[in-house]
């Protein structure tokens, strides 16, 4: 039994500038962020007795964040940008942590984020067709994720929040739309995201008195070149064609939709070592039609 508390508190702002002026097709963006978190936990019971003294948690954080960009229009309706970007998600409590002697919960740290990005936009053949495409590198340090307890209660299966240390995301996304005519269109899109763990630090050691791998805590091994990203499909797309008819003599419509959407399989889990039957629960690659028909402004 436990209770929970957390408050966040923010100051950004954001200003573009037209170095050439606004004909000119050039406009730097810039932005920044900063933010204060705080978190509590009180627990009071852990098990089939209430505990005679109530296990706390409190932590802080706070960071700077910023974006800037860079973007051009090349021609009417053909832009190009490129930016580079820093996120941040606080860290928190696991209600199931074991507390220390001191009856203290520990926390898991706040994750950040560095991602740079280009991408292009268009809207052509008089906004009929539109077509963006943009691609990413995101470099995560401490990426929070769920882990499974290898020492769990016997008969159960429990997680956790955990840092995974540098994990780099590359990939890219692209989407159209086209508009046929006035009753018929198209749209879709793919992505693809490749996952790299460079470092996952991970382990119960027994003894501070045995290194760890580079980067880890002593006694603590970095399992970076097993880990499976978890709840992550390589590859995904979709398509859909859609219809539009007026119904009647007002502005009553009726639309029809039919769409395809395909992903690939995922892992549950990131690491075969704490859910040894990760490989088993991995899912199936999805193939998804769906189709819907639907009466507007009735």
């Amino acid at each position: 039994k436990y209770t929970a508390q957390a408050e966040s508190t923010a100051l950004y702002g954001q200003f573009t500038l037209f170095p050439g002026g606004r004909d000119s097709g050039i406009r730097l963006t810039a932005g920044g962020r900063y933010t204060w978190d705080s978190k509590k936990i009180s627990r009071s019971q852990n098990g089939a007795a209430a505990l005679v003294t109530p296990q706390t948690g409190n932590a802080s954080y706070s960071k700077f964040t910023w974006n800037a960009m860079l973007g051009y229009d090349i021609a009417d309706g053909i832009s190009t940008y490129a930016r580079v970007a820093t996120g941040y998600r606080s860290g928190g409590f696991n209600a199931g942590d074991a507390a220390d002697a001191a009856n203290i919960i520990p926390s898991f740290n706040s994750e950040t984020v560095t991602s740079y990005e280009v991408g292009l936009k268009t809207e052509l053949f008089d906004r009929r067709l539109r077509f963006n495409i943009a691609g990413y590198h995101n470099v995560y340090n401490d990426l929070a994720v769920i882990i499974p307890i290898p020492n769990a209660t016997a008969g159960t299966f429990t997680t956790r929040v955990g840092n995974a240390g540098k994990v780099h995301y590359t990939g890219f996304e692209a989407e159209f739309q086209a508009k046929l005519n006035n009753n018929f269109s198209i749209d879709g899109s793919i992505g693809y995201v490749d996952v790299k763990y460079k470092e996952f630090c991970t382990g119960q050691p027994t003894s501070t008195t045995v290194a760890g791998s580079p980067g880890c805590p002593a006694g603590v091994i970095n399992i970076a070149s097993i880990v499976t990203p978890g709840y992550t499909s390589p590859w995904t797309a979709n398509v859909a064609a859609n219809a539009r008819f007026p119904l009647g003599s007002g502005d009553t419509q009726i639309t029809a939709r039919v769409a395809f959407t395909y992903e690939d399989g995922k892992y549950s889990f990131n690491n075969n070592i704490g859910a040894p039957f990760n490989n088993q629960l991995k899912g199936d690659n999805r193939n998804l039609i769906d189709a819907q028909i639907a009466i507007e402004n009735i």
